[in-house]
Order: C-alpha cells, then sequence, then structure tokens
C-alpha cells in the first residue's frame, strides 16, 4: 500500500526535499490556501501557510510518495501541523490516470493547529525568502499557470511581508535569479494590500 503527502507551498519546491520521492501534479478540489499558520523561528513568529476548506477553489499541489520513516522527517519538518488524510475522490492527478496512483485512503496534507492558527486578521509577517521558494515552486512545477493559481487560491495576502532576501530567516532559502524575483515581486503587488518591512535591505 502506498502512501502520499499532498504539498501545497514549500513542498512543492523540489530543492527543498531531502528524498527525491516520486511525485505526482495535481489539483486538489474544495480547498484553498491561507496565511494564518504561526511559524516559529528563533523564538519570532512568522506567518506560514495552511489549507482550508473552501468549495469554490482548487489549488495546485503536488503528491509525494511516502515511506513510513520519510513521514517521520516530513512530520518533524511540518512540527505545529496536523497531519490528516484526505479523500481520493479530491485529488486529481494531470500527468496520469489517479486509478495509477494506489491511493486507497492514504493521501495525507498538514493543516495548521488550531494553537499556531492566526485569525484572518493580523500583523505577523510573512518571510519574502519563504514566498521566493513556494512561487519558484509553483513556476518550476505549474509554469505562468501555476503561479496565477497559488496566487488567486491563497487567502490572507494582507500580511506584511518582511524583506529578509539580504539576510535569508527561512531555513530552507535557495538562490533564485534575480528576474524570477522581478516577476514575483510584479505579481504579487498585484495581488496583496499589507505593508513590505524591510529587514537588511537588498544591494
Amino acid at each position: 500500500m502506498q502512501n502520499w503527502i499532498f504539498g501545497y507551498g514549500s513542498l512543492v519546491n523540489a530543492k527543498t526535499r531531502k528524498n527525491d520521492a516520486d511525485t505526482v501534479k495535481v489539483e486538489l478540489r474544495g480547498w484553498r490556501r491561507a496565511w494564518r499558520h504561526i511559524a516559529e523561528l528563533d523564538g519570532e513568529q512568522f506567518c506560514g501557510l495552511t489549507i482550508e476548506p473552501d468549495e469554490t477553489k482548487n489549488i495546485f499541489g503536488v503528491l509525494i510518495r511516502a515511506e513510513a520513516a520519510h513521514f517521520e522527517e516530513i512530520d518533524e519538518r511540518e512540527r505545529n501541523y496536523r497531519r490528516f488524510q484526505l479523500k481520493e475522490d479530491i485529488c486529481v492527478a494531470e500527468d496520469r490516470p489517479a486509478r495509477d496512483l494506489s491511493f486507497n485512503n492514504c493521501c495525507h496534507a498538514y493543516e495548521t493547529l488550531e494553537s499556531h492558527a492566526l485569525g484572518e486578521t493580523h500583523d505577523v509577517p510573512i518571510l519574502q525568502s519563504y514566498l521566493d521558494v513556494v512561487l519558484d515552486g509553483f513556476l518550476d512545477g505549474f509554469g505562468e499557470e501555476g503561479l496565477l493559481n497559488f496566487l488567486t487560491t491563497t487567502d490572507g495576502f494582507d500580511a506584511p511581508i518582511l524583506n529578509d532576501r539580504k539576510a535569508p530567516l527561512y531555513p530552507r532559502a535557495l538562490k533564485i535569479d534575480l528576474s524570477r524575483l522581478e516577476k514575483f515581486d510584479k505579481l504579487v503587488s498585484g495581488r496583496r494590500e499589507g505593508p513590505v518591512i524591510e529587514g537588511i535591505k537588498d544591494d
């Protein structure tokens, strides 16, 4: 029996995963992403992603095939999230028939624990280095359509963004081409309402 984990944020970016496991691009129907998770780094709080039921939204992501040991690794990575099982009929494979995936009701996802959930209005900042990694993964995996899907199916862009590109705080930050970063900034600026907080400024 195969186990699968649905990645909808930084897990979409293959460069952040230690194990290059089998992955499948999928669309998860009836859910949205939201900037509602409290992430804790070095005693500071930052805003992370979670998913929430929403019948009006369908989100792109990847299914990652996971062995038992892999679950332990990802559970540690996704601390302060709750792993739960998704229903087979809401995961639709794009590049091969769903029946070939052998879901057997063993498709899992992570949602924020109630103790680490933010309200709809908050001032906990999103790390720019984290957002960049997420957008980089969607562009690599799904192209321009993936970027658009991420931006239009993710709530909470009224949160402030902390610009930490010069000295990234996100532990899995990546070196990303300037042309990509400029593209991301342009797209995000058309979606968001909150301020950008300057950390250590770029040169």
